[in-house]
């Protein structure tokens, strides 16, 4: 560049010809750039002579960054900026660039070099360990005329190491290389000499392939064993060639692999090791075996073998059991060497009892005397005819000894086991035998002589010793329950609840007495509940046996159950004690509250894999229901548990008590002794008229009772449930035959009464106001609140008839059904909303803060709570309408049903309290 070319003059001055410097780019001032000339030479005589830069009129600051490291240029009593970095991590690049400003505040780059100068140490395989010095020099501008000025220098020492180090891998403990060499852990040779290692795997996962020479066989006398061994070598390279780093190391491996030969001979299921002797054969001798030895079987070692054996002698002799014989002898092993397997040699002595003794099953055995055996034998009894009650002996080897019995008795007092006698009559006999014991390794027998002493006794017996209820299903199947804590001193028995689902079976009476006893036929009768009740006479005394049964209530067990439903009857919002009655096969419960009763708090408890959704809330003037469907999260299924919480409040449904049923005498013949249907069923009515009913549901007029008529010589009971006006009576009929199997009759009949059949409102609260102009045969309404979308609808009725109202609101939308006490009449009245002009703030109340796992319960007659959670909160009669954490104002003209702003199903009482 000619100075007259320059476009910013004054910016750079020329002291030399540019072929001649190094040009250090500056940056740009406009739109040209800036360069500051360095290490200018002058010609001169014998050489060049370096021209010092002319220094710049004021101090500045230089920065040079190297990688990530940030340097400061200060400058030094001889005018150079200077600095030196110690410690820099890594080989930094040999081109720099040292930025400062100029007067007017402009950047300037400076580009400074240097020579990089460095050392290598490759002493540990896998490592290149780097370092060096790097001195970088340059000259800046002086920013008032553009002569160059500052001179730069900075010293960079430096070093860096790459590459890990590099040892046998895991597998080998990670040993380290010595002058390149290592040796592996033994590898192990399999029962093909194969080893179990192909190669060497090192610590950068380098894999060295393994070359392995022939398998060597000694033997070793002090380990009783023969060692098998194969020597390998595996040799390589590691390298490294990374970050400007390179080298190579060779590097051998020595290994071994290695299978210690055991051998071990198995006779009679007895292991015993062989002896290696030094030259290489193998021998073993046994203890005595308690039988014969049989074929040896050889293990260990690179192969297995079978050696059969030679009896090389034998005796036998008797015993002082019958039917046993001792037999002793030894037998002898011998394989010979062949190939790599070696000579075998052994030896095993026996001695052993042929034969199993024989006893009299189940009684004891013989007694050795002289040439024969003896023993005795009293377990027959005598019946009243003085007959034995059997003739055969049975001995434990599956024979019989039959008993050639006396013809006449004779009596002896004996122990009666109660500390004192008793007299017994006593029949004699004798049993003999000859048993032939065989060896068959010898091929020898013995015959042996039996004789047994019998006697059969008879004591006069009149005891009583159990009373068994026999259960017969439907399909023959049986089932007998003897009496709890039997004793002949007690008479009366009541047996555990049967389930509800045998109520249909069968069932019979049986006495386990003496051949003596006096036992009458047992009569049966059905009592509560068709119970059971079975009275028998046994020695002139009277006993009698109940056999109740579950309550109809319990439901056949499912996984989709809870572990408990907890009542807390403070009303505070914790887990209470456990609900009275609980049974997770019962499904619906009811809590008695008095008038005064805190509300309680009902939280039900699932297992894990159970979940729990709250249901329907229904109310009435008396009580509220809160259900819950439990799911077995694995399968779906699913059952819905309820509780009721009732309160003394009178309406014309829970003061209503129908007579007794009345039972018709039976004019009707049964088919068969087994026939166990009624003649007809139906009802009495108020003037005492029998109506006779063919179908299983219908209606009773008002001041009518049911009534049934079973037939002739039939047993029958009645149970009851009942549902507000509507009650189910099962009838229980035992047929004539009373072992026969009963039958149980269900009909659902609904009393009606003039109260009871009532289903309208008087009158429907909005945001606490009733709505004007009400007329209960008018079905449709509309008003204004201050937000459709936050406002509360409280149902007028007259609760003394006993009839419920649900309430489902949606939006601005709420749907009343009214619904008779009896269940046979529903009216339903529908109400629209819309907002008021200038609107204010609408009305949510849920009767107070309700808990987040559970709520409490109690009869609703001011609020109607909103399901949040698991559990239920059911307040108190009178309650007031609440925000949660406030109250709202009491209702107007009476206390209204605050109604939640979701999508609920309610129901719920009149709130007129």
């Amino acid at each position: 560049m000619r100075e007259e070319e320059n476009h910013a003059p004054n910016l750079i001055k020329r002291v030399g010809t540019a072929a001649a410097v190094t040009a250090l780019t500056l940056g740009t001032v406009g739109g040209a750039t800036i360069t500051a000339l360095a290490d200018t030479t002058t010609p001169g005589n014998g050489g060049t002579t370096p021209t010092t830069p002319e220094q710049p009129a004021t101090d500045r600051t230089y920065t040079v960054t190297v990688g990530q490291t940030g340097v400061t240029l200060k400058k030094n009593a001889e005018g150079v900026y200077e600095a030196t970095l110690d410690g820099y991590k890594g080989i930094p690049s040999d081109t720099l660039t040292a930025t400062t400003t100029d007067d007017t505040g402009n950047p300037i780059a400076i580009t400074i070099k240097g020579t990089l100068n460095t050392a290598e140490d490759t002493t540990v395989i896998g490592v290149v360990k780097q370092s060096g010095s790097i001195t970088y020099t340059g000259a800046g501008a002086d920013t008032s005329d553009g002569q160059p000025g500052d001179r730069l220098q900075l010293t960079v020492n430096y070093a860096q190491t790459v590459g890990e180090k590099v040892t046998l891998g895991k597998d080998d403990d990670n040993t380290e290389f010595k002058g390149g060499k290592a040796t592996a852990k033994d590898a192990t040779l399999d029962l093909k000499d194969k080893p179990d290692r192909e190669d060497i795997t090192l610590s950068d996962g380098t894999k060295l392939p393994i070359t392995w020479g022939k398998a060597a066989r000694t033997p070793d006398t002090e380990g009783n064993r023969i060692t098998v061994t194969r020597t390998g070598k595996a040799t390589g390279t590691v390298s490294v060639d990374k970050d400007g780093a390179k080298a190579e190391w060779p590097v051998e491996v020595d290994i071994k692999a290695v299978r210690y030969n055991t051998w071990a001979g198995t006779v009679n299921k007895t292991t015993k090791p062989f002896t290696v002797n030094k030259d290489g054969s193998l021998t073993l001798e046994y203890d005595t075996m308690d039988a014969l030895p049989g074929d040896m079987s050889v293990t260990g070692g690179d192969r297995n073998l079978t050696i059969i054996p030679k009896i090389a002698k034998k005796s036998s002799a008797t015993t002082d059991k019958l039917g046993v014989i001792s037999v002793a002898g030894q037998s002898e092993y011998d394989s010979p060497a062949e190939g790599d397997q070696p000579a075998f040699k052994a030896a095993a002595s026996f001695a052993y009892t042929v034969g199993k003794e024989i006893t009299i099953k189940g009684d004891g055995g013989f007694k050795q005397d002289g040439g024969k055996y003896t023993a005795s034998y009293d377990k027959f009894t005598l019946d009243n005819q003085n007959k034995p009650d059997g003739n055969d002996i049975a001995l434990s080897d599956g024979t019989k000894a039959t008993v050639k019995w006396d013809d006449k008795t004779t009596t002896v007092d004996k122990d009666n086991g109660k500390g004192g006698t008793a007299v017994y009559v006593r029949l004699h006999g004798t049993a003999t035998g000859v048993i032939d014991v065989k060896d068959e390794a010898t091929g020898e027998h013995q015959q042996e002589t039996y004789l047994i002493d019998v006697t059969a006794d008879r004591a006069q017996d009149k005891s009583l010793n159990m009373l068994t209820v026999t259960r017969t299903d439907a399909k023959g199947g049986k089932a007998s329950i003897d009496m709890p804590g039997f004793d002949p001193a007690k008479h009366e028995y009541t047996l555990e609840a049967l389930p509800y689902s045998t109520i249909g079976d069968a069932f019979t009476l049986s006495a386990d007495t003496g051949v003596d006893a006096t036992v009458s036929k047992p009569t049966l009768t059905l009592g509560a509940g068709s119970e059971r009740i079975f009275h028998v006479t046994v020695n002139d005394v009277e006993y009698t046996v109940n056999v109740p049964f579950q309550s109809a209530d319990i439901k056949a067990d499912s996984k989709a159950k809870l572990e408990g439903i907890y009542v807390n009857y403070t009303g505070a919002a914790t887990k209470g004690q456990l609900i009275d009655n609980w049974n997770p096969n019962r499904l619906d419960y009811t809590i008695t509250l008095g008038a005064d009763s805190k509300s309680p708090y009902v939280l039900p408890v699932a297992p894990e894999g159970v979940s729990i959704q709250a249901g329907d809330v229904t109310q009435s003037a008396q009580s509220s229901k809160q259900a819950w469907t439990v799911t077995y999260d694995a399968t779906g299924e699913s059952r819905t548990y309820t509780v009721t919480a009732n309160r003394p409040v009178k309406t014309a449904v829970t003061e209503f008590k129908p007579a007794d049923p009345i039972r018709q005498d039976g004019t009707v013949e049964p088919s068969d002794d087994q026939d166990a249907s009624l003649a007809s069923h139906g009802y009495v009515t108020a003037d005492g008229k029998y109506t006779p009913v063919e179908g299983d549901e219908y209606t009773i007029p008002e001041g009518g009772t049911f009534s049934y008529e079973p037939k002739i010589g039939q047993s029958a009971t009645v149970s009851s449930t009942h549902t507000a006006m509507t009650y189910e009576y099962t009838v229980t009929v035992l047929p004539k035959d009373m072992t026969g199997y009963p039958k149980q009759h269900t009909y659902k009949v609904t009393y009606l009464t003039k109260a009871t059949h009532a289903a309208q409102l008087t009158g429907i609260g909005v945001d606490g106001k009733l709505i004007g102009g009400f007329d209960p045969a008018k079905h449709e309404y509309s008003t204004q609140v201050n937000d459709p979308n936050e406002w509360v609808v409280s149902p007028q009725y007259d609760k003394t008839a006993g009839m419920s109202v649900s309430t489902v609101k949606k939006g601005a939308d709420a749907t009343i059904t009214v619904t008779s006490g009896d269940g046979l009449v529903s009216t339903t009245y529908r109400l629209h909303v819309t907002r008021k002009p200038f609107g204010g703030k609408g009305t949510v109340g849920v009767g107070g803060q309700l808990a987040q796992t559970g709520m409490s319960m109690g009869v609703i007659s001011g609020i109607l709570a909103a399901i949040v959670a698991v559990g239920i909160l059911i307040w108190a009669v009178g309650g007031r309408y609440a925000k949660k954490g406030e109250h709202a104002p009491d209702a107007e003209p009476d206390d209204a049903t605050a109604q939640s702003n979701d999508a609920d199903k309610e129901s719920e009482s009149n709130p007129d309290d």
